[in-house]
């Protein structure tokens, strides 16, 4: 996990401005965007060797 001393330097570079308690939840919001989008395609890949399977 990116520290927020880490995700504020990424958002300075970027001309943002957020608190410390801003940053944690953006922070978590891209995680589980991160997440369901691994989740997705783990589905995919499974969903294609089923197919080919059959």
């Amino acid at each position: 996990m990116l520290s927020i001393e880490r995700c504020n330097e990424i958002l300075i570079k970027n001309n943002y401005k957020l608190t410390n308690t801003e940053i944690k939840q953006v922070r978590e919001i891209l995680y589980l965007f991160a997440e369901i989008q691994i989740n997705a395609e783990k589905q995919l890949i499974e969903d294609e060797e089923r197919n080919t399977i059959l």
